[in-house]
């Protein structure tokens, strides 16, 4: 295994996370505050389901940290176990 390529890919799976996290936050920000913002009207939330409504919209970009995150851990294995000739 090519601990070298690993550290690419794992540099580059932190790059496509981030765009994806930034586009879908900016999306659903456009998609829920648009008009709002536009506008000038106030944002309100109105209890706690539209909260939580809100909240799960937000969630997928957060959530799907865990991507990057084991191709992190898989480089950092590979380098640690790695045969020496």
């Amino acid at each position: 295994m090519n601990v070298a390529r690993l550290e690419k890919t794992k540099k580059a799976a932190w790059i496509v996370w981030g765009l994806y996290a930034a586009i879908m936050i900016l999306y659903t920000t456009a998609i829920k505050f648009g008009s709002h913002l536009w506008f000038g009207r106030p944002i309100s939330i109105d209890g706690p389901y539209q909260f939580g409504l809100l909240v799960a919209d937000y969630a997928p970009p957060i959530l799907l940290m865990i991507v990057p995150l084991m191709f992190w851990k898989a480089a950092n294995l590979a380098e640690k176990y790695e045969v020496k000739e």
